[in-house]
């Protein structure tokens, strides 16, 4: 219910991680691990009440740290680049 008040954090968990190389990809890998693993420490069958709502908390959890990871690549996307070519010495960054 009070899921929303830690959304926020979770977006800025997803944002971070975009730093260290995580993939849009990446998200559903996870998902499917951790439900496998939770499914597993708790006993409990594929349509289990328990591994539902454990289910449903995973990937909202994925969902809100994977919009955070998109609002860091969609503004990577639409930051202005500099022209590298050899007749535009004066955009060049020193290295």
């Amino acid at each position: 219910d009070g899921f929303h008040t830690i959304t926020p954090a979770l977006q800025a968990m997803g944002q971070r991680h975009t730093s260290y190389g995580v993939l849009p990809r990446h998200y559903q890998l996870v998902e499917n691990a951790l439900i496998w693993a939770l499914g597993q420490a708790l006993g409990a069958s594929s349509n289990s009440e328990v591994l539902t709502a454990w289910r449903t908390l995973v990937r909202d959890v994925s969902a809100a740290r994977l919009a955070g990871a998109n609002q860091v690549m969609v503004a990577v996307q639409e930051a202005p680049t500099i022209d590298e070519s050899p007749s535009n010495k004066k955009g060049r960054l020193p290295l």
